[in-house]
């Protein structure tokens, strides 16, 4: 599960190289999908990376994806199956 991110990096690094361009949206896009699993605390992944090292893409992305969650009732409690979800 933790290499997904690994993998959108990867498969947007070789749309890159099939149009030989890279695009600022493709650029963008490679941060947000290799980045997007990182916490601020530094325990994410795929690098561990904490605070003002994770891009600011991959920032906006984490707060997008808590927020789709949370108005979509999805618990982001992974450890329990119990708890309901917010609200």
């Amino acid at each position: 599960m933790k290499k997904h991110t690994t993998y959108g990096r990867d498969a947007i690094v070789s749309a890159e190289r099939s149009i030989s361009t890279a695009d600022n949206f493709l650029v963008f896009a490679k941060e947000v999908a290799y980045s997007h699993q990182e916490k601020w605390n530094g325990y994410g992944y795929p690098e561990g990376l904490a605070g003002d090292d994770i891009p600011i893409s991959a920032r906006l992305m984490a707060v997008a994806d808590v927020y789709d969650a949370l108005s979509a009732g999805v618990s982001t409690n992974h450890h329990s199956h119990t708890k309901k979800p917010w609200p």
